[in-house]
């Protein structure tokens, strides 16, 4: 009879840690949101078809971000999401959609043509896209207002298409809509 109390105990006490530890995950995750949210979003200079791309490019103007890397499932989930996303903002002059990788330059011109992304896809040092991303998870949206203030942030994602379209165009898109 001992052996069945202590299994009890220990499935208990699993499930028990279970809990805590998605409650200590998601108050990590509220935590970091918070910490983010009014900040100005950090100083970059990249390159953009040969072209110097800084935070002076996107004054003025609401700005969708989104951190990304080949070999993510839930980054390449919403690519179609995020696709759709640009597109029923791309004519409105107060909007800009801005993709940091850290893939290489060839690599952004294979997959920007595989998945039709027509946004602006900026190609940047691994260590660089943690610093911008606040090193936080993959994949990052972040929308900024027009003063480049950070007022959203999102990190981590769906594998499932349709739960990432979804999310993309519930939760990032209102959050686009209201600082325009």
């Amino acid at each position: 009879m001992k052996p069945y109390f202590v299994l009890i105990f220990l499935l208990i006490s699993l499930i028990t840690y279970g809990q805590q530890q998605q409650i200590d995950f998601d108050s990590l995750v509220s935590a970091r949101q918070k910490e983010s949210i009014g900040k100005p979003f950090p100083l970059f200079k990249a390159l953009l078809h040969n072209k110097t791309f800084t935070n002076q490019d996107i004054t003025g103007k609401v700005v969708f971000i989104n951190f990304w890397f080949a070999n993510c499932p839930p980054c390449i989930a919403e690519l179609d999401a995020l696709n759709e996303l640009y597109k029923k903002l791309k004519t409105n002059k107060q909007f800009e959609f801005v993709s940091f990788t850290y893939e290489s330059p060839k690599t952004v011109q294979v997959l920007a043509k595989k998945y039709r992304m027509q946004y602006k896809i900026i190609s940047l040092t691994q260590q660089e896209c943690y610093r911008l991303n606040q090193n936080n998870a993959f994949p990052t949206s972040i929308v900024l207002d027009k003063n480049g203030m950070i007022q959203f942030i999102s990190f981590g994602g769906k594998t499932d298409k349709a739960a990432a379209k979804k999310m993309v165009l519930t939760e990032y898109y209102q959050q686009v809509l209201k600082q325009l």
